[in-house]
């Protein structure tokens, strides 16, 4: 198993997961923001939940209960629930800084896809499994199938170059994929770069995308080695 496969094996309590598996794991964090986390409240409060099931796992965002301090469903899901409360992603690293890596962070907006560039597993999910999750602790998914890019070579300009080679290398292709993306050019970038390149690979399809300079640790469907040189 790959690094990605690993940590879902860890949640799901299975010694082993193979790519399209359907596998039910544990998040180690759920993080709300958004309106999709009004609706996700709304679901929530339909299907008949009254208490998060783990409530010290759950995150939501102080700009979103201050916006929407007025809204009759936050109101309650708040006094209802005792859970953290950050203003934005970049605090949950400081409070959960060795929590993260290696971690699973369910979302339903892509602002915490960053997360990868340090380890975690980050998941995009629909508003009612978010409801779900919320209310049972738990979640249904589909492994998938892994790729590896390796990315060598220094970087003579600014990383706007390997964002740009990368959509026109895969072009979507990437939809479904867990993506773990490696090499000595993942070094010399800073955070704000392996943001950027995290946020790219999700828009290219990517479903759990991860940064991992010692490579995948494991077996990958397919692998693929690019050198910034040929990128110029």
């Amino acid at each position: 198993m790959n690094i990605i496969e690993r940590v879902l094996a860890e949640s799901a309590g299975l010694d082993f997961v193979y790519p399209k598996d359907r596998i039910e794991i544990e998040p180690s964090f759920l993080y709300l923001s958004g309106e999709s986390a009004l609706r996700a409240i709304d679901e929530y409060e339909e299907i008949g939940f009254e208490r998060i099931h783990f409530p010290e796992r759950t995150i939501i965002n102080g700009q979103l209960v201050k916006e929407k301090r007025n809204d009759p469903s936050l109101t309650r899901f708040l006094l209802t629930n005792q859970m953290k409360i950050i203003n934005v992603p970049e605090k949950a690293i400081t409070l959960h800084e060795l929590s993260f890596r290696n971690s699973i962070i369910a979302a339903i907006d892509d602002e915490v896809a960053r997360l990868g560039a340090y380890g975690a597993i980050s998941l995009i999910v629909p508003p009612i499994s978010m409801a779900n999750c919320l209310g049972t602790g738990k979640m249904k998914m589909t492994v998938p199938e892994t790729i590896y890019i390796e990315i060598n070579g220094r970087i003579t300009k600014n990383s706007t170059i390997i964002l740009q080679y990368l959509k026109h290398y895969f072009n979507e292709s990437l939809v479904g994929s867990g993506v773990i993306i490696g090499g000595n050019t993942i070094k010399g970038l800073n955070e704000i770069e392996k943001h950027e390149l995290i946020q790219t690979v999700y828009e290219l399809g990517g479903s759990i995308v991860v940064l991992s300079i010692g490579g995948p640790y494991g077996q990958v469907e397919s692998s693929i080695k690019l050198k910034t040189q040929e990128m110029i």
